[in-house]
C-alpha cells in the first residue's frame, strides 16, 4: 500500500509540475510608428532605421527573439526589416525598438510622390514577433503621421 501512495503522490507531483509550466499565449505587442531616419541612400538600395514605440499589454516582460516587419505607406509597399538583436519589452510597459529596413528608390519615390502632396503619411506595419518559447505573434498597426512627425520633428 506505501508503494501505491508513492506512486500517487509521484504521478500528482508530474502533473502539478507540467501545469505550472504550461502558460498562456501571450498578447501581441501593439506598435506604432515613431519616427524614422535614412541611414543610406544609394541607387536600388535605400536604408532606413524606423524608430517603433511597442507595447507589451501582457502583465510579464516578453524577450523578443526576432521582430520582422512589413511597411506600407500611402497604399505603397515602402520597406521590409527585421529586428538587428534580441531584446526585452518591459511587462505593460513600452519600450523604443529600433529597426533596420530596406527599400527601392521606386517604392521610396512613389510614397514620397504621395505624401508630399498630402503633407500627411498613411503607414500600416504588419509583421510578427517570435518570444520566449518560440511562440510567433502577428501584429499590424495603422495610423498617420504628419511629415515633421514622421521625420522626427514637431510642426
Amino acid at each position: 500500500m506505501t508503494s501505491w501512495k508513492a506512486a500517487t503522490v509521484l504521478a500528482a507531483g508530474v502533473a502539478v509540475a507540467a501545469c505550472a509550466t504550461l502558460a498562456p499565449k501571450p498578447l501581441p505587442p501593439t506598435i506604432e510608428l515613431e519616427r524614422l531616419r535614412v541611414t543610406q541612400f544609394l541607387p536600388g538600395d535605400a536604408r532606413i532605421r524606423f524608430v517603433l514605440n511597442v507595447h507589451n499589454p501582457n502583465a510579464y516582460d516578453l524577450v523578443v527573439g526576432a521582430l520582422d516587419a512589413t511597411v506600407v505607406v500611402e497604399g505603397e509597399r515602402f520597406a521590409t526589416g527585421a529586428l538587428a538583436s534580441p531584446t526585452t519589452l518591459a511587462a505593460t510597459g513600452d519600450s523604443r525598438v529600433e529597426i533596420e529596413v530596406r527599400s527601392d528608390l521606386a517604392a521610396m519615390a512613389a510614397a514620397l510622390d504621395r505624401i508630399s502632396r498630402t503633407k500627411r503619411a498613411r503607414y500600416e506595419v504588419t509583421g510578427s514577433v517570435l518570444v520566449q518559447g518560440g511562440i510567433n505573434l502577428r501584429f499590424a498597426r495603422m495610423g498617420e503621421l504628419l511629415i515633421g512627425e514622421l521625420m522626427g520633428t514637431r510642426q
